[in-house]
């Protein structure tokens, strides 16, 4: 019995060495360089971004994808032919009328564009350098446990009209090679953006970065992997102003990678609903579908993490049952504005006890905000929303606001950076003052000591 519990001693000893030694490490066992925004965070150097070429992240893409017979140009034009009419290119793609609603094209049950005005890319002569790379972005603050964070790469694609605007975004969530979630385990992705901030030179700078988007870092796939952009909300956005119309479409697709047998596997982009782009007229009360009865009890849920009185942290997290695959689909089918249909609803009984419900959720969670600006706040958690801002939110908080043609950075405004004069694209005010300062410090605060990333807008 001594030796028995000589031993159980022993494992315990062991036990909790072991605990402590995987506290330590999540800690910094390197000083914290002082953080740069433009080499760790929004990388809008020109001549940084210039080996990230269109085609070749599609090359990577489709070379790890394994799939026999695909190339860049033919995911490229099955991407843009969703945005045609069936039969397109390939009848067995998804296209943009596979489904209807009320006789009009749709997706989730909510109208979409059909055409849209992407859709002449998928027969148009393939020429992927007029599409060229304006930021790559460090989304550690993302991380969730399952993934060590998003990093995103955007493309502008050149402009046919003073008013177009035809941006691309990769959106990847890198994968925790840990299976528990351990965040432990995302310390050297975390290392890795850090140290590039005390990098001077560019040229080092933009070989890491190839080596962690195209090969990976040690342990970890690289970025540039199908199956970090199939799964939301992870994937692959556009945003398409075009004139004369300048409709504002947002879309999102997932990278899909299928195989019914080893030797029938697929590549391809598929269509799907937008992040927390809820449709509007779900707001009035009128409207007694057990769809829009079941959003506005699930809308008073969140009531409590939407009021946080910081523009940072204040969050959304609409089910993807209620959201809208399409931003404008016409001029005349334009969303429903969320306070115009909430506030029609308020001529019923419903949507007076629904108004009720949220101020009192508001108040239980501390809050002095009322129904209107708490669905003003519903705007800002969107992709249009976030593209535009500039709007009070309450809490003494006004929504940073985005450049010109929502657009948080843009291809038209080039200007001083590292490599002098017209070296670096623009981001933001909202980017630079608000949004990157607060994702610093998540940054900062896991080095030091671990701790795990919360909400970030």
């Amino acid at each position: 019995m001594r030796n028995l519990s000589i031993a159980v001693c022993a494992l315990l000893s062991l036990c909790l060495l072991t605990g402590a030694a995987r506290r330590r490490s999540v800690r910094s066992t390197n000083p914290i360089p002082v953080l740069n925004l433009e080499r760790s965070f929004a990388i809008t150097d020109r001549v940084t971004l210039a080996p990230f070429r269109f085609e070749r992240v599609l090359d990577a893409l489709v070379a790890r994808s394994n799939v026999p017979g695909m190339t860049a140009e033919k995911l490229f034009r099955q991407w843009f032919d969703t945005q045609n009419p069936k039969p397109g290119l390939d009848a067995s793609m998804p296209h943009c009328n596979d489904e209807m609603t009320n006789g009009k094209p749709s997706l989730n049950g909510f109208q979409q564009a059909c055409p849209a005005d992407g859709g002449f890319l998928a027969n148009a002569p393939f020429q992927p350098d007029e599409l060229i790379p304006i930021a790559i972005t460090n989304r550690f603050d993302q991380a969730t446990g399952a993934n060590c964070g998003q990093y995103r790469i955007a493309y502008a694609l050149k402009r046919g009209a003073p008013q177009d605007t035809f941006h691309v975004i990769f959106e990847a969530a890198l994968p925790n090679p840990d299976p528990s979630g351990d965040l432990a385990s995302c310390r050297p992705v975390a290392q890795f953006w850090a140290d590039l901030s005390g990098i001077a030179s560019r040229d080092e700078r933009r070989v890491r970065l190839e080596q962690f988007f195209f090969e990976g870092l040690d342990g970890f796939a690289p970025v540039f992997d199908p199956d970090n952009y199939h799964i939301a909300p992870a994937g692959i956005r556009t945003l398409q102003l075009t004139a004369p119309q300048n409709l504002l479409h947002f879309f999102q697709y997932r990278l899909i990678r299928e195989c019914g047998s080893a030797s029938s596997c697929k590549l391809y982009m598929k269509p799907d609903v937008l992040e927390n782009t809820v449709f509007g007229g779900l707001f009035d009360a009128h409207v007694t579908t057990p769809q829009a009865v079941a959003f506005r009890e699930d809308f008073v849920k969140q009531v409590k993490t939407l009021v946080i009185p910081n523009v940072n942290l204040y969050t959304l997290n609409i089910p993807a049952q209620f959201l809208v695959p399409d931003t404008q689909p016409t001029l005349e089918d334009e969303q429903p504005s969320f306070v115009g249909a909430f506030t029609a609803g308020l001529s019923t009984t419903a949507g007076l006890a629904f108004r009720d419900a949220i101020e009192a959720e508001s108040r239980k969670a501390g809050s002095t905000l009322g129904a209107n600006l708490i669905l003003t706040r519903v705007i800002t958690q969107n992709c249009a929303g976030c593209h535009f801002g500039g709007i009070p939110v309450g809490d003494g908080i006004n929504f940073p606001l985005a450049i010109r043609d929502f657009q948080q950075v843009t291809e038209d405004q080039i200007i001083t950076g590292e490599g002098g004069p017209a070296s670096r694209f623009a981001i933001s005010g909202a980017m630079s003052q608000v949004f990157i300062p607060h994702r610093m410090q998540i940054l900062r605060d896991y080095l030091a000591t671990g701790k795990a990333p919360v909400h970030s807008n």
